[in-house]
C-alpha cells in the first residue's frame, strides 16, 4: 500500500512535465511500477499538464490524470458524485501529485488502464517511442 509520506518522499510535485523522462521518473517512483503504459495515455489525456480541465458530456475531468467528477472526486457541479477517492476535484489541479497518484491507483485497481479512453486507440501498440531512458 502506498502511503502519503512515501509519495511525498518520492518527490511527486510538478505543474507541467516537459518530458517523458521527467514524467516517467515521477510515475515510477510514486506508483512503485517499473513500467506503466500510462505514460503515453497521460500524454494524450492531459499533455502532462496538471492544470488541464476538460468538460465531457455533462461531467468534468481534472488534472494530469483527468479524474472525473461523476465518480472519483467532488465539486459543486455534480452534487451526487460517488467521490470514491474522497477528495475535492480541485486538489488534482495543484502542484502536489500525491493525491492524484493515490486516486489514479484506485482507478487502475478498479477499472484498469482502459478507464482512460486514449489508452486503447493511441497507446496499446508500438510503444517504443514512449520508453524513456533507463532510470
Amino acid at each position: 500500500q502506498i502511503t502519503r509520506p512515501a509519495l511525498r518522499t518520492a518527490g511527486c510535485l510538478s505543474t507541467v512535465w516537459g518530458s517523458c523522462k521527467r514524467f516517467s521518473t515521477a510515475i515510477q517512483s510514486c506508483l512503485c511500477l517499473t513500467h506503466w503504459p500510462g505514460i503515453c495515455t497521460i500524454f494524450h489525456t492531459s499533455g502532462y499538464d496538471t492544470q488541464t480541465i476538460v468538460n465531457n458530456n455533462g461531467s468534468t475531468e481534472y488534472g494530469l490524470f483527468q479524474i472525473n467528477n461523476k465518480f472519483w472526486c467532488r465539486d459543486n457541479q455534480i452534487l451526487q458524485s460517488r467521490n470514491i477517492c474522497d477528495i475535492s476535484c480541485d486538489k488534482f489541479l495543484d502542484d502536489d501529485l500525491t493525491d492524484d497518484m493515490i486516486c489514479a491507483k484506485k482507478i487502475l485497481d478498479k477499472e484498469g488502464i482502459d478507464y482512460w479512453l486514449a489508452h486503447k486507440p493511441l497507446c496499446s501498440e508500438k510503444l517504443e517511442q514512449w520508453h524513456c531512458e533507463k532510470l
